[in-house]
């Protein structure tokens, strides 16, 4: 399937979000139209003056992902698709109803609007490592063929269960997006982005540290000097700006359709993070960790498609600096 270039119009659903507001500013800045969704006019209003500088920018207001033929109008106007916006909240007694049907359904509403315009040759979902976060026995290594299967068994036991709620809420939307393009087989091809913990700084609207993402929150917790849990898990992290750029990537290569991609940059460990903090901002409440090694429980992540997008991924003491530096006004 042809790739998607510089000079064609991009839609970039959830402009307004963490990932996807670097994703339009990449889009821009490589000579991109770009057209972003929003539900908040308020946040669209920051945006947009914040792109005011690029005349290919515009917005459509997209209240309800799950409404049929929400996004008809807007996708006859394009030529590729990043479907970032997806529900992310753990305020929820009904994971099913709150997280696991609207992103189903909003990602299929995207999906089959797309499958009706005559210019869309590609869409890029955004989907997350926690669809591939089944349990296994260390050793075990994750790539782009692991599922997880056992989020969407949990929340059939306990439907309150939020944790798995919003990791079956990634599975389900990416099964069904793949589901949706080899039963439909539609004109365009899909291409998947699989983010580990994603840190990095911000350029959308935030009101304070508690509402951007979880996982920058862990770096501020640790930078107004929380406790730390240095002796956890092995986990992987990833910049934001490289997961954006990763998007765009996924709709310029040719290679990248019909495959996922996990976009990790390598493992950290807490006690890594708080030395980093710690070494750039003495002045902080930052609590001495025990360990600054990175724990081994014999789990690690490997993308097998990594070639086709060709990441030079930013480090994890860039990464978490260029992030506290924006969360230092939140102190």
């Amino acid at each position: 399937m042809p790739a998607v270039h510089p000079g064609s119009t991009v839609l970039v659903t959830g402009v307004t979000g963490y990932i996807a507001a670097w994703a339009a500013q990449y889009l821009l800045e490589d000579g991109y139209k770009v057209i972003g969704t929003v539900r908040d006019e308020q946040k669209a209003k920051e945006l947009e003056q914040r792109f005011s500088k690029f005349e290919k920018f515009s917005l459509a207001t997209v209240k309800d992902l799950q409404q049929e033929g929400a996004f008809d109008e807007v996708v006859r106007r394009v030529d590729g698709i990043l479907h970032i916006a997806s529900p992310f909240h753990f305020d929820t007694k009904d994971v099913q109803k709150d997280l696991v049907e609207p992103a189903v359904n909003g990602t299929l509403n995207l999906l089959r609007a797309a499958a009706k315009s005559k210019t869309v040759s590609r869409v890029v979902v955004t989907s997350s490592f926690a669809a591939m976060m089944q349990e296994h026995e260390a050793p075990f290594t994750f790539t782009e063929e692991t599922w997880n299967k056992s989020s969407s068994e949990a929340i059939k036991k306990d439907n309150t269960n939020a944790h798995h709620g919003y990791l079956a809420s990634k599975a389900e939307a990416e099964k069904a997006a793949w589901d949706f393009v080899k039963n439909e087989t539609p004109s365009f091809d899909l291409s998947v982005i699989n983010p580990v913990y994603v840190f990095g700084p911000f350029i959308h609207p935030v009101k304070n540290a508690e509402s951007i993402n979880t996982s920058v929150g862990m770096i501020f917790s640790t930078l107004s000097g929380k406790d730390i849990n240095d002796e956890g898990p092995h986990q992987n992290f990833v910049d934001v700006r490289d997961v954006a750029r990763a998007h765009i990537k996924a709709l310029q290569n040719e290679a990248a359709g019909g495959h996922r991609h996990i976009t990790s940059a390598g493992g950290f460990g807490q006690g890594q993070i708080a030395g980093i903090l710690k070494k750039n901002f003495p002045d902080a409440k930052v609590k001495t960790p025990k360990s600054e090694e990175v724990p081994d429980f014999g789990l690690s992540v490997k993308s097998i498609t990594a070639n086709e997008l060709g990441i030079d991924y930013i480090g994890l003491e860039k990464c978490v600096v260029d992030t506290a530096r924006d969360l230092q006004k939140f102190l």
